[in-house]
């Protein structure tokens, strides 16, 4: 009697835990890092990389440095605009000294002169065509000299009334546009500079450097490409069934290939729209099952190589 009830209680074991393991789902997957993707700024040649792959790297470290002998030249040229333009500016600002205006004075006076002289010369020329002493010709080339003599006047006159009452607004207000205008091409210039530098953005390890020193690449051209430290999860296809049983925030445990002790972890974002069963996770009873592409955001799993193969079983 005492054997048969523990036959019958071993019987009641064996089925309850065949229940506990047809009900635990398996979402399997891969160790994953985020990729991060750095590329030339510029059509320029590789003049050195810093960096070797498999390299661990931290934000702001000098991982390849493009030529940047033109755009240091054209920075020196933006910079001399801008000096040009402040120089101007500056000009207007700081006013008229005594001895341009006397300068001026005298052109004016030297150019006053000569209008007299022309008209005492044009006025001799009509005496003399009304005698008919000269002709037509001669009348209208003395009527053109004194024309001209006069706009000299009206020109230098215009100059010196200028330097005397001082710039006005509206040219101190196109020369400051000129300024602002090259201190933006130099802000631009100096960015491009920068640019030609690559440096790391996130601390991670060097995965691919497909390029090499002397190589020339074109703008938009992949250098480097940098599995970011700073995320590492694991990306797995959870089973339909497994739904209703956890959520985003739900702690699991991840059993990695090769390790005995599983891994915690956090779900971090389940997809809204699912996917069929990958290739490498199916079997006979997952075959015809949908799957949610879920990522779990390890503890403690710095030390793991991108790409291991892993599962987190959900009882």
């Amino acid at each position: 009697m005492k054997v048969c009830r523990i036959l019958i209680s071993l019987a009641f074991l064996s089925t309850l835990s065949a229940c506990q393991q047809e009900a635990e789902h398996i979402a399997m997957g891969t160790l994953e890092r985020d990729r991060i993707l750095l590329s030339a700024t510029a059509n320029e040649t590789i003049r050195q990389i810093w960096v070797n792959e498999g390299q661990t790297v931290h934000s702001g470290d000098t991982l390849i440095q493009l030529d940047d002998r033109k755009a240091r030249a054209l920075l020196k040229q933006r910079q001399a605009e801008l000096a040009k333009a402040q120089a101007a500016l500056n000009k207007l600002l700081s006013g008229t000294r005594d001895e341009q205006i006397a300068a001026a004075q005298a052109e004016r006076n030297v150019a006053q002169a000569e209008s007299n002289n022309a008209t005492l010369a044009y006025q001799r020329s009509s005496e003399l065509f009304r005698k008919k002493a000269i002709g037509k010709a001669d009348l209208d080339a003395a009527k053109s000299q004194l024309e001209a003599k006069r706009a000299a006047v009206a020109a230098q006159q215009a100059r010196l009334d200028e330097l005397q009452n001082g710039a006005q607004s509206q040219d101190i207000q196109a020369a400051q546009a000129d300024v602002a205008n090259a201190l933006a091409a130099v802000t631009w210039q100096q960015q491009v500079l920068l640019d030609l530098t690559i440096k790391a953005n996130h601390d991670g390890i060097i995965d691919s450097l497909p390029w090499h020193v002397g190589e020339t690449v074109s703008n938009g051209t992949q250098l480097v490409s940098l599995l970011s430290s700073e995320r590492v999860y694991a990306r797995v296809y959870l089973p339909a069934q497994a739904l209703n049983k956890v959520q985003v925030g739900s702690q699991v445990n991840i059993y990695v290939d090769g390790i005995a002790a599983p891994l915690t972890g956090q779900i971090s974002h389940i997809r809204a729209t699912p996917a069929f069963t990958p290739f490498y996770a199916l079997n006979e009873r997952d075959r015809d099952r949908l799957m949610y592409l879920t990522d779990v955001r390890l503890n403690d799993a710095d030390h793991l190589a991108t790409g291991m193969s892993l599962e987190v079983r959900i009882p």
